[in-house]
């Protein structure tokens, strides 16, 4: 009984931080920029379009080469409330020209279809990976 009352409790909670979550989304700020939004940006064309992009416009670096360097490159960059891709930053890199090689690629990418927050366009950051293999 102790232990009903106790989950019905965490239940309670856990309905009104939502309920707040969902207030405080309802005023879209045009200075912030969000992880989680009702319609995430889409890249035209989808994400093969975007991989066949990206895979288009890079190179794998010569001193990666010669040194046998594989392995991932984790990027992440804002997608603009005009479609714009911009900040683009490398949260964990392999060096060896990895890292400048990826941002490089993805600095290609022309604008998407941005991201909407009740119904209004908003920045959304993105998190990829780029892998890097023999």
């Amino acid at each position: 009984m102790i232990g009903s009352l106790y989950l019905s409790a965490l239940i309670l909670v856990a309905a009104i931080s939502v309920a707040n979550a969902q207030t405080v989304d309802a005023h879209v700020s045009t200075d912030s920029v969000y992880t989680k939004v009702d319609q995430m940006p889409q890249f035209s064309g989808g994400m093969k379009a975007l991989m066949k992009l990206v895979d288009g416009n890079h190179h794998y670096p010569k001193e990666a080469r010669k040194n046998k360097i594989q392995g991932k490159v984790f990027l992440e960059f804002v997608i603009h409330e005009d479609g714009t891709p911009g900040n683009f930053k490398v949260t964990q890199g392999l060096g060896y020209g990895c890292d400048e090689a990826a941002l490089e690629a993805f600095r290609t990418m022309p604008k998407w279809v941005p991201g909407k927050l009740a119904g209004k366009p908003v920045k959304v950051k993105l998190r990829t990976a780029y892998l890097y293999g023999m």
